[in-house]
C-alpha cells in the first residue's frame, strides 16, 4: 500500500466537500474509535469538471453513463475498501451532473444520514433547474482508520480536492461563487453487506 503524504487541510467533510453550495461548517471530521497502521490509495480518477445542470432531467438515453466500478472495489480487503471510496466520489459527480441520485443511495445504507442528505439535496437543486460551473471532485486517496473483517466494517480519511465554481439559477444570475479547495478531508464508513461495500457514513 502506498503511504500518503499527511492531510494539513481543515477536515471539513465529505458531504460538504460536495455540496453545490459552498459549505461553511469548519468542525473536523470525528476521529475513528479504533486506528490501524493501514494508508493506501487509489489511481482511480474522474473526468474533467465540467458544468452539471439541474434542471429538467434528461432521458435515460441522453444521462452519462453511470461510472465504472473497478474488481478492486468489489473486494473485502482494506485496498478494495479504499477503491470503493474513490467509486463512491465517481457515484456523487454522476449523481450531481445528471441530477440523478439513484445511484447513490442504491449504494448506501438506509440509515446513512449524510447519504440521504446529499441525495436529498441533489433532487432539490434538479427541482429548481440550479446549474453548477465545474463542482467535479477530485479523489486522492484514503488513510484507513480502522478495519474490523469480523463486523466487516471500515472507516477512513478521504484525500480530495474541488476546482473553484459558481452555483447559478436556471435564468443564469449567480447564487453563490465559491472558491477551489486544493486540499479537503471527508470521512467515510463502509460495511460489508451481502457480498458488497455499502456506505454506512459519510461526513
Amino acid at each position: 500500500m502506498i503511504q500518503l503524504r499527511p492531510l494539513t487541510a481543515t477536515a471539513t467533510g465529505l458531504v460538504c466537500l460536495g455540496l453545490l453550495v459552498g459549505c461553511s461548517n469548519e468542525e473536523a471530521a470525528p476521529q475513528a474509535p479504533i486506528a490501524a497502521g493501514s494508508d493506501t490509495t487509489s489511481t482511480e480518477r474522474p473526468g474533467e469538471a465540467g458544468t452539471a445542470s439541474f434542471g429538467t432531467r434528461p432521458s435515460a438515453e441522453a444521462l452519462p453513463p453511470a461510472p465504472p466500478q473497478s474488481e478492486l472495489s468489489k473486494t473485502f480487503t482494506p485496498d478494495g475498501a479504499s477503491a470503493f471510496a474513490a467509486y463512491f466520489e465517481h457515484v456523487m459527480n454522476h449523481a450531481r451532473e445528471t441530477g440523478d441520485s439513484t445511484l447513490l443511495r442504491r449504494i448506501s445504507t438506509e440509515d446513512c444520514t449524510g447519504c440521504a442528505a446529499y441525495a436529498d439535496e441533489i433532487d432539490a437543486y434538479r427541482e429548481a433547474g440550479y446549474v453548477s460551473t465545474g463542482t467535479i471532485l477530485e479523489f486522492h486517496g484514503t488513510r484507513i482508520l480502522s478495519w474490523d473483517p469480523e463486523a466487516g466494517e471500515t472507516d477512513m480519511d478521504v484525500e480530495l480536492s474541488r476546482p473553484a465554481h459558481q452555483l447559478l439559477r436556471s435564468d443564469g444570475t449567480l447564487i453563490e461563487d465559491v472558491p477551489a479547495a486544493p486540499e479537503l478531508t471527508g470521512y467515510l464508513w463502509l460495511k460489508w453487506i451481502e457480498g458488497r461495500w455499502a456506505v454506512r457514513e459519510v461526513e
